[in-house]
């Protein structure tokens, strides 16, 4: 799915900024189907109207994660 560029503030990055070097990530995941976002107003994630397609996204962000983890621990 192509999207604009934004401009954010995250304070996750600080995270690797440590003594100890520990791999992190960040990824976005698209909780909302397409045609939802591109009909209506399009509420923030911090907004009281937001509200993802739960199933698909629970499903999604637990195999994304589970994966991001096995690969991380094969390399450890």
């Amino acid at each position: 799915m192509n999207t604009e560029q934004v401009m954010i503030g995250e304070d996750f990055a600080c995270y690797g900024r440590t003594k100890e070097k520990v791999p992190t990530v960040l990824f976005w995941l698209g909780t909302m189907p397409e045609e939802r976002q591109q009909a209506a107003f399009k509420p923030g994630l911090h907004s009281p109207f937001y509200y993802p397609n739960i199933e698909q996204s629970l499903t999604i962000g637990v195999q994304v994660t589970t994966q991001a983890l096995l690969d991380l621990l094969e390399t450890y």
